[in-house]
């Protein structure tokens, strides 16, 4: 049987119902299929997204189902929709390590143990210059972090960027 490939995105969010319908063809989008058409029971994934909706945690975001390359199902919950932008931080860390390791083997970094300053010109020579690639894929930059601050993370990536 073919996998089917769901993906959950867990987040702190507000309560609200789920917001579920028939995907919509977008040109932007996948092709788009009928669950019962790709083999999955469309009553049961209703009935999942029902009773997803009374989750106490209240911090699911969205469901995305796809099956055989098309969009079968999607649900979006506590307020949020396809359009609902998150700061992920660390959930990137996966598909950044990835990209990493593609970048190294094709010899467009040469290691982890680089200084970003290797990578970044005009990087101020203010102690930056001995975070290394390592650091910042383990998380451990060693800059000051507000975890509770959701905006920071994104800020302290654009200020790096930005200003070096």
């Amino acid at each position: 049987m073919p996998a089917l490939l769901v993906v959950l995105s867990m987040l702190t969010a507000a309560l609200a119902g789920p917001v579920y319908a028939t995907p919509v063809d977008s040109s932007d989008r996948w092709r788009l299929a009928k669950p019962d058409k790709e083999q999955i029971d469309g009553k049961a994934l209703n009935a999942l997204f029902a009773d997803l909706v009374t989750d106490p945690h209240k911090d699911l975001k969205g469901i995305v189902i796809l099956r055989h390359g098309k969009l079968v199902a999607e649900a979006y919950f506590n307020g949020d929709d396809a359009n609902t932008l998150h700061d992920i931080r660390s959930a990137a860390k996966s598909i950044t390590a990835a990209l990493m390791g593609i970048a190294i083997d094709r010899g467009i970094i040469k290691s982890v143990d680089d200084s970003i300053a290797d990578y970044l010109p005009g990087l101020p020579r203010d102690g930056k210059e001995t975070i290394t690639i390592h650091n910042l894929l383990n998380m451990r930059s060693g800059l000051d972090a507000d975890d509770g601050d959701p905006a920071q993370g994104m800020k302290r990536a654009w200020t790096i960027l930005r200003t070096g």
